[in-house]
């Protein structure tokens, strides 16, 4: 059995043919036989926990149900029982969706269904420098788990951290300080180039933090030492492509502040994707906060233009719809979009992607051109002039991005690019032979302070 849903079909056939057996002997024995003495739980049956309701309980798929048993999720929105009979919930009722009434509600239960979508444990864990877990708060009375070695599909992790308690207020304007950064799958100085973005653009104002190309030792670089963060990563991606120094087992991830948990984490998968590419999402006061890797350009007779585009047009739905049902209020995709939309903006006969905006519609809004206009700032992310760790080829492109939605609730106050400086110590070496210096990533951050006017 290959995953946790063929193992969990196995746990409740067995039980059921347990019950079936008990059953059959009942109607046959004697009032002095053993079957009809009170039996033991069966701890294969999935059981309710008695602080969820059994209306929201019964609409959970099986997988969800598991993982609540297990005390994996954490319910953290009020709701009052409802009475028998009783319509369900409104989310909106709500200040802040919980992971009950996100996994309950039949739209995400049917992408569950279909695979495209999985939510993952909020319950926080803490790690020390080493990576030894300490527990819930303290190092007492912490229990033992399996150990992640790298990324993993379920991997959730809180560093430790002297950070306040939570005191934001879910009601009214909220506002967020967010940065989008691409890490560079790369093993060049891979230690030097995590502490230098932690400390120089990760603690800053504590934004929320949108990853792309995290492998596992990045993630143990990025986990080593105190911070005030939670990481939540679970897409892996198995580039096609190979290279000198490469990890190629990578994917993205959502960094929160400890004092801004979100109450809900999970994925979205692109149907249309040759890379396992999609989101990895957290919703934060009601506020959905995704990380993402559009499809990326694998030779000239495979430049990834069709999949991005219907990548853009599947993120789109998938965050207006739940804007629609009231399930989030607002939202903003962040990530490396590989968008080559530049000539697009000035040309129809382009040879690059088509104008995001134009797909996107009027209703988003894109965080640098929403204050810098194209003959201002050129907004460029991967800068083959600028950025000293690659070779002057002078290619340049904005393919980094923060896409905000709905306009008419989104306020930029602040965009810059950040990452741009070099970092002493370190080099790299190309394969003939020339050495340039090293910054934090191949990538130069994107930092933006958004208003969700909610």
């Amino acid at each position: 059995m290959n995953s946790f849903h063929d193992q969990l079909k196995e746990v409740r056939r067995q039980a059921a043919a347990k019950q079936a057996a008990a059953t059959a002997l009942s109607t046959t024995a004697t009032p002095g036989d053993s079957v009809n003495q009170p039996q033991e739980p069966d701890p294969s049956i999935i059981r309710r926990p008695p602080d969820i309701d059994a209306e929201a309980w019964s609409a959970l798929p099986d997988d969800l149900k598991a993982e609540l048993a297990a005390g994996l999720h954490t319910a953290t929105s009020k709701r009052p029982r409802s009475p028998p009979g009783a319509a369900a919930p409104n989310p909106s009722s709500t200040s802040t969706i919980d992971t009950i009434s996100f996994g309950s509600h039949p739209y995400i239960r049917e992408l569950m269904e279909r695979g495209q979508v999985t939510l993952r444990p909020t319950t926080p864990k803490y790690f020390s420098g080493s990576g030894k877990r300490l527990g819930a708060e303290s190092s007492q009375g912490a229990k033992k788990r399996p150990k992640t070695n790298g990324l993993s599909n379920t991997t959730a992790i809180s560093l430790l951290s002297d950070s306040d308690d939570d005191d934001s207020d879910t009601e009214g304007p909220v506002i967020l300080p967010l940065l989008t950064q691409n890490l560079w799958f790369d093993s060049t100085c891979q230690e030097l180039r995590m502490r230098h973005l932690k400390k120089t653009y990760f603690s800053s104002g504590s934004p929320f933090v949108a990853c792309q190309e995290l492998t596992g030792s990045l993630l143990q670089h990025l986990s080593s030492s105190s911070s005030s963060y939670s990481i939540h990563d679970q897409q892996i991606q198995q580039s096609p492509r190979s290279g000198v120094g490469s990890d190629l087992r990578y994917g993205c991830a959502m960094l929160f502040p400890k004092s801004r948990a979100p109450t809900v984490m999970g994925s979205f998968m692109f149907v249309k994707s040759k890379m396992t590419r999609g989101l990895t999402f957290g919703i934060v006061e009601n506020v959905l906060l995704a990380s993402t890797h559009l499809e990326s350009f694998n030779g000239p007779r495979d430049p990834g233009q069709e999949f991005r585009a219907l990548q853009v047009v599947e993120f789109k739905e998938f965050v207006e719809k739940l804007v629609s049902l009231k399930l989030i209020k607002a939202a903003a995709v962040m990530g490396d979009m590989n968008w080559d939309d530049e000539k697009a903006a000035v040309s129809k006969r382009a040879l690059g992607d088509t104008s995001m905006a134009k797909l996107l519609g009027g209703e988003w809004i894109d965080a640098y051109r929403n204050l810098y206009s194209v003959d201002a700032h050129n907004g460029y992310t991967y800068d083959g002039n600028q950025n000293a760790m690659l070779s002057s080829n002078g290619f340049r492109r904005r393919f980094d991005r923060i896409l905000l939605y709905p306009a008419n609730k989104v306020e930029v106050s602040k965009v810059e690019i950040v990452g741009r400086e070099v970092i002493e110590g370190g080099e790299r070496v190309l394969q003939s032979g020339k050495r340039l210096k090293i910054t934090g990533s191949d990538h130069f951050g994107l930092r933006a302070v958004v208003k969700f006017d909610i």
